[in-house]
């Protein structure tokens, strides 16, 4: 299994946000990294912060889909699928429940004391991955409307040069945040193991494998895996900016968008003039 990079859980939709909203987000200046947790600096960060605090309340109440992966493609969102099943996938779907009841094929498995303790304490391990990746969304779209800022700046000064390299300092401290999701996951495969164990039911639902771990140490150069060399980190961290860059792009070009649709609409809500 392939591990996905945990970074920027909200740009993959940021563009998408950007398209509904009934105005642009305004342009600003950049400003100094809120701490984590802190409230969003930007237009587009509240607007991301608005539609992930949703989802987290969401995720909170109702079941989440063990059929589901953690990791879905290199450099891809480590959320993508948490609570959604493949469709390729011909396992009985299992669910875990807010309470920690696991379902398998919508039936309850009976469980005792113990193993339900430890059901509650996977859940809650899920849960505590998800909501990280979910404030690293928050944060990935508030440097992404900072950067947004940016790219006007540069245009309008004359000096597009320096966008780049101030998306690249943007994008920099996003990874340094993202680097702290790997070591989250290991508590969530030492308990996957335990309940594989415990619950043989649940066993074909611990997909997480040591090894994916490791990838994702490696990938992300914390340093943990000792096979990566210096110029396998270097193309990683390429590609990660690169894809950073283009998720920042995506949302300016869907405020633009925005912007010019809106100003659409309110041209033509407005009554001819008498002639």
């Amino acid at each position: 299994m392939k591990i996905s990079v945990p970074i920027l859980a909200a740009l993959a939709v940021v563009s998408t946000l950007a398209g509904c909203s009934q105005k642009p987000a305004p342009s600003q200046a950049p400003s100094t990294q809120a701490a984590p947790g802190a409230a969003p600096q930007t237009a587009l960060g509240r607007m991301v912060a608005g539609a992930i605090g949703d989802a987290k309340v969401k995720l909170a109440k109702e079941n989440i889909n063990l059929n589901g992966q953690f990791f879905s493609g290199e450099h891809r969102n480590v959320f993508a699928r948490v609570g959604h099943k493949d469709p390729a996938d011909t396992r009985p779907d299992a669910e875990l429940t807010p309470s920690g009841e696991l379902l398998i094929d919508g039936k309850p498995v009976p469980v005792n004391a113990a193993q339900h303790t430890m059901l509650v304490q996977y859940r809650q391990a899920i849960m505590t991955v998800a909501e990280s990746g979910m404030a690293l969304g928050v944060q990935g779209a508030d440097l992404g409307g900072q950067a947004i800022g940016e790219v006007f700046k540069g245009l309008m000064s004359g000096n597009p040069d320096q966008i780049d390299k101030n998306i690249n300092a943007q994008a920099g401290k996003i990874e340094a945040q993202a680097m702290q999701l790997c070591r989250q996951l290991r508590p969530v495969h030492e308990l996957q193991q335990q309940l594989a164990v415990a619950v043989p039911q649940f066993a074909p639902y611990a997909t997480l494998k040591a090894s994916d771990i490791d990838d994702c140490d490696k990938r992300r150069g914390n340093g943990n895996a000792t096979t990566t060399t210096a110029a396998e980190r270097a193309e990683v961290q390429q590609q990660i900016r690169g894809e950073i860059r283009e998720g920042i792009r995506s949302a300016v070009r869907g405020s633009v968008e925005a912007g010019t649709q809106a100003t659409s609409n309110q041209n033509s809500s407005q009554p001819s003039a008498a002639r």
